[in-house]
């Protein structure tokens, strides 16, 4: 049994049919509608993409892996001893081996002033989607609570409709979770020239009325016209049904290499996975597409019998920014550089604000993370240069250039 139709449960389920063609798979979800792509819901409020355009597994995939879905059915509950999945509507269903594969819930935030059709509204699931999108459509302004990946997107795709967009944080730079300031003041340079605004280190939002006028205001006392309101706060893992799993946090369930919980035959995989960061060897929620597939093939295999193992994952995303592109593997935050102590050297190859550089962070020689500003050559050379440990040569050295994909001309 999985349970969850995101990127963990698909990919178990392909690497299950891998190995074995006869077993019974089930896949429950709470959804009704096939499984998609949350990543692309931004590009559904922006009319860039349909919603047929998300989908990732319609009925025809099903039918090909010889699996029995069960839609529109929350898990609430289960019996370790017994080996049932209790659901709601009501009732209990068996499993040999269990996949917890059910994702994240978008962490709201509470404002106060607002109202229930104020929200803030996040932007997790396509019910989530389809809600922001019909509130956009009457509204002239928007502010987004969070500069992080999910609040730039929202913004983004609000911008690409002529709202006007402001971005308010209580952190002191946008994508503190990913990036330093020096890379995260070029991506807001970017951002600021297709007339987003941002108001960072600011705390105590509350909405206020103004004759026909919504307005989101700062603690230190700024008024921001707010016809929308999105919080965009990270999100948090939907594991509480699964309690009591064995060493369960409350950012996810910690597995080991084999994407095993400690109960007998139970797995987790994706944002309900908590796994080993394969430089600093910190245990997190290693949050993204990637990491949810790699997570899901690995449960899958063993599922179905196999010895598959995950000894460190290496945390890969991208984002574009309307015509430009960024993108960060590694360590390339402040928050996972401090778990490598001392000795990190961080060298610039290429302009960054030409939108054509690479950031590449060393430590005693080695390569542990990459920001990549625009096109994309070499990524795959980085990432598994990071990945393996390799040693290729000197910062300042040609072997550095053909891995970036760029002549080194302002190495420090």
């Amino acid at each position: 049994m999985i349970v969850g139709a995101g990127g963990a449960g698909l990919a178990a389920v392909r690497a299950i049919r891998r190995r074995d063609a006869e077993c019974r798979i089930v896949v429950v979800t709470a959804e009704s509608c096939p499984a998609y792509s949350p990543a692309l819901l931004p590009y559904l409020l922006s009319g860039a993409v349909a919603e047929k355009g998300l989908v990732l597994a319609d009925t025809r995939f099903y039918d090909a892996h010889r699996v029995a879905l069960v839609p529109g059915t929350r898990a609430v509950g289960v019996d370790f001893e017994r080996r049932t999945v209790l659901v709601e509507p009501g009732g209990s269903l068996e499993y040999s081996s269990l996949l917890i594969a059910t994702g994240a819930s978008a962490r709201g935030e509470e404002v106060p002033g607002a109202t229930a059709a104020d929200g803030p509204l996040t932007l997790r699931t396509l019910a989530d989607a389809r809600i922001l999108q019909r509130r956009l459509e009457e509204a002239r302004s928007v502010a987004v609570l969070g500069a992080g990946l999910a609040g730039l997107e929202i913004a983004m795709a609000a911008r690409r409709t002529g709202k006007q967009v402001t971005i308010l944080a209580r952190s002191d730079h946008i994508l503190s979770r990913n990036v330093g300031a020096e890379e995260a003041a070029v991506v807001q340079r970017w951002l600021e020239e297709s007339g987003i605004r941002f108001l960072l280190g600011r705390d105590k939002p509350a909405m206020e009325q103004v004759g026909a006028r919504r307005y989101l205001t700062t603690g230190q006392g700024d008024a921001v016209p707010a016809d929308v309101c999105v919080a965009a706060k990270g999100a948090a893992p939907n594991t509480a049904w699964s309690s009591p799993v064995a060493a369960r946090t409350d950012r996810g369930l910690v597995v080991d290499e084999g994407m095993r919980t400690g109960i007998p035959g139970v797995f987790a995989a994706g944002d309900a996975a908590f796994s080993r960061h394969g430089v600093t060897g910190h245990v997190e929620a290693l949050a993204t597409w990637p990491s949810a597939c790699a997570q899901g093939a690995v449960a899958g295999t063993n599922m179905a019998g196999g010895d598959g193992l995950l000894s460190g994952e290496i945390p890969f995303n991208v984002l574009p920014v309307f015509d430009r592109r960024i993108s960060f593997m590694g360590c390339t935050s402040p928050e996972a550089l401090g778990y490598l102590g001392g000795g990190v050297v961080r060298t610039v190859i290429g302009d960054p604000v030409s939108g054509r550089a690479r950031t590449l962070w060393l430590q005693e020689g080695r390569l542990v993370g990459a920001v990549m500003f625009g096109s994309q050559p070499g990524a795959g050379r980085l990432r598994q240069a990071i990945q393996s440990g390799v040693r290729p040569g000197s910062a300042k050295g040609g072997s550095w250039g053909l891995l970036s994909g760029l002549p080194v001309v302002g190495a420090r």
